[in-house]
């Protein structure tokens, strides 16, 4: 049975495995979904940050053309040392029921440029095999994420005084969200606002406040003004009067 550990970021999780097979199972899964939610599997290492997103990720290839004869994990081992570290086969592959082509899991470091293609065979009589890249996610040298790389990110190619959106850490969301709450109790207290709650990334939510003449440009001027001029009139004056909300 895994085992699993919780880290010391909370959207980390720690899994170890009890055999070699099931992990090499795990770590090639296609779908990475659980309840509708997506998660991204990386290989532990003593290296591992949690502030950071390693680089070294499963990636799914395709080698198109490739003989049959050549299908054998031993030697598509030797084909794929250049390109990351052979994890495993598809079945299709492994039964030689696809005869248009390899389809393998390799790990491979997204910060570096994939290779194209590579040869095989002998110089001069060897021919030239294309690589199809299924599943290689971009990654940022500067960032340490995945989804853009350096050449499109815009925290390290802003211009000055240009204003950009920066992931924070759950940690940071967590103490912005107190000091917002402890100024909104302040401002409550003096009875000067009403409380809202605004949606924020990763299900955080941040809580602002609204004066009053903000919340009479927002739709209650007119139900205010209407009510204007009926204050200070007893209660029985208004019973049986017909107002519009």
């Amino acid at each position: 049975m895994p085992m699993v550990t919780a880290m010391r970021r909370s959207r980390n999780v720690f899994i170890r495995m009890t055999n070699e097979q099931d992990f090499f199972k795990a770590i090639s899964r296609e779908s990475c979904e659980v309840n509708g939610n997506q998660y991204r599997v990386f290989h532990w290492n003593p290296e591992f940050n949690e502030d950071e997103e390693p680089s070294l990720v499963p990636v799914w290839i395709v080698l198109p053309g490739l003989p049959p004869n050549f299908y054998h994990e031993s030697f598509l081992k030797i084909f794929t040392t250049p390109i990351g570290k052979f994890i495993r086969r598809d079945n299709t592959t492994k039964c030689a029921t696809r005869m248009d082509g390899a389809r393998l899991c390799l790990e491979m470091d997204a910060s570096k440029e994939p290779i194209s293609y590579f040869w095989i065979g002998m110089p001069g009589s060897g021919h030239k095999q294309e690589i199809i890249y299924e599943t290689l996610p971009a990654f940022c040298t500067h960032c340490k994420i995945q989804g853009h790389n350096a050449r499109t990110c815009k925290l390290h190619n802003r211009r000055d005084g240009e204003k950009i959106w920066i992931r924070k850490n759950v940690k940071d969301s967590e103490e912005k969200k107190t000091e917002i709450q402890e100024e909104n109790n302040v401002e409550l207290d003096k009875g000067k606002g009403v409380m809202m709650e605004v949606g924020l990334a990763q299900g955080d939510t941040e809580k602002i406040v609204l004066s009053q003449d903000q919340t009479r440009d927002c739709g209650a001027q007119d139900h205010q003004q209407e009510m204007g001029d009926k204050e200070g009139e007893p209660l029985d004056k208004l019973e049986g009067q017909e107002m519009d909300v």
